[in-house]
């Protein structure tokens, strides 16, 4: 299967594989979800559904660290993400039936194992990203984007999302598959392993120690202080919807540079929030035969592929630790980016 996922990243790399003609990219948004051009804003979409001791090097997660940053930080070059090393350890993924805003496919909790890796502060960012097309003349168009209503542009890309954005702001407008090429790209460049994390090491970097629905609480009236949801200030924008944190205003409508907001106990920024993110794992509705090594999980339903952490689009239903959602891999949407991982050397 990696085998397969490499050849399909190079022959995209290589320009042989094309963005899907405009009949597929339609079939693709109504799969998703995406309301017809006439209605407003859909219900969060619901995929269809309504303690051990320490071992060796590893440690148990159970607490949160210290609000600071603890661990180890490196850049392994000027235009790559800046690095933060964490340890390996365990932890309860998905979230319990009693939590507020959970959905089947969170279930069932389960302990993971996971290695030490190193995962990037930060959402890449617009420059980060031009620094790879740059290099590479990897140019894509096409992107769905929020006019009212989620809309397909044909001429949107991640320089023209349809709406204004900062060099330190999250790249978005990018499929599973750019970011696939992104981390080949960025491994070749470096001489080191780097990729999008799996499921679980997202899952993981997000609570950074903690159990509760949100690395800050189970309350999401202090949304603002660390993420960027749909709140009062983006309803300024779209007024017309509903579906918004009313305890706050963040002062974003749509992304926000990244890092602007307070991070996590173990110093990482936007996990949830600002964009959702890809991770390298097929989609399953649910996690019964999830590997527990932390490893992604690469059977199932690989066309499409999971997204962690919310976005700017949504409210706090889905702006928790557990919260997971799937596109199809060549999508492109103003409200996804990613961030890297890099395997411990």
């Amino acid at each position: 299967m990696r085998l397969a996922l490499g050849m399909i990243v190079l022959s995209l790399a290589l320009g042989i594989v094309s963005m899907p003609p405009p009949a597929q990219a339609e079939q693709s948004a109504s799969g998703l979800g995406y309301p017809p051009a006439s209605a407003a804003k859909p219900k969060l979409r619901h995929h269809h559904f309504h303690k051990t001791s320490n071992s060796g090097d590893r440690v148990k997660v159970t607490a949160a660290p210290p609000d600071h940053a603890p661990f180890e930080h490196f850049r392994d070059c000027p235009d790559c993400s800046e690095m933060v090393m964490l340890p390996a350890g365990r932890f309860n993924m998905g979230s319990a039936e009693a939590e507020s805003g959970h959905f089947r496919d969170e279930e069932p909790q389960h302990e993971v194992n996971i290695g030490a890796f190193a995962i990037a502060r930060t959402d890449v960012t617009r420059a980060e990203f031009a620094a790879f097309v740059q290099a590479t003349g990897w140019i894509k168009v096409g992107c769905y984007i929020l006019n009212r209503t989620w809309v397909m542009d044909s001429w949107a890309t991640w320089r023209n999302p349809g709406f204004g954005q900062t060099d330190e702001d999250p790249a978005v407008c990018v499929s599973w598959d750019d970011a696939q090429a992104y981390v080949h790209w960025l491994s070749a460049k470096t001489g080191k392993t780097y990729r999008l994390p799996s499921e679980a090491e997202w899952e993981y970097a997000a609570r950074a120690g903690t159990m509760t629905a949100r690395f800050w609480g189970d309350d999401s009236s202090d949304q603002c202080v660390y993420a960027n949801g749909a709140d009062r200030t983006y309803s300024q924008k779209f007024p017309q919807d509903p579906e918004i944190n009313g305890h706050c205003a963040d002062g974003y409508v749509f992304t926000n540079p990244v890092g602007a907001l307070r991070a996590n106990p173990w110093g990482l920024a936007d996990m949830l929030g600002n964009v959702f993110q890809w991770t390298d794992d097929c989609w399953n509705e649910g996690y019964s035969g999830a590997p527990e090594d932390g490893s992604a999980w690469v059977s199932g339903d690989c066309t499409r592929r999971v997204l962690r952490g919310g976005s700017w689009y949504l409210d706090p239903r889905a702006l928790r630790n557990g919260y997971r959602f799937k596109y199809k891999a060549f999508d492109r949407v103003s409200k996804v980016g990613f961030r890297v991982v890099r395997e411990k050397s």
